[in-house]
Parts: structure tokens; C-alpha cells; sequence
């Protein structure tokens, strides 16, 4: 999936398992967000979900 809004995209995407069987597809995230085509972060996996889910998680518990 890619979205760009004037000069941001981001990109998400489902890495390939590289021969692995996995049951954890949290490990096959990744993000890249970049500005005027400069890279402005890139996170996979259990970071990704740090980063993004849980300030969501903790604002849903808190209300």
C-alpha cells in the first residue's frame, strides 16, 4: 500500500519470509515514511508495533 499526500508517502508492506515458516507475521511489517524522497523513518516488526499500536491500545483502555 502506498499514499502520498503533496510531498509525503508512505509506504506499508508485507516482507517475504525468506524460506521461514513463521506464525509471527508482526515480524513481516514494514513501514518507510519519507519526505521530498528523503527517508524519514523505517520500521519493522515488533517496533512498528510499539511505535504505532500501542499509544493507540493505551488510548482506547484509558477512555
Amino acid at each position: 500500500m502506498e499514499r502520498r499526500v503533496s510531498d509525503l508517502e508512505v509506504r506499508a508492506a508485507v516482507l517475504e519470509n525468506k524460506g521461514k515458516v513463521s506464525e509471527n507475521r508482526i515480524s513481516d511489517l514494514e513501514v518507510e515514511v519519507k519526505y521530498h524522497g528523503r527517508l524519514l523513518f523505517k520500521m519493522q516488526g515488533a517496533t512498528l508495533v510499539l511505535v504505532i499500536v500501542m499509544p493507540i491500545l493505551i488510548e482506547y483502555l484509558s477512555s
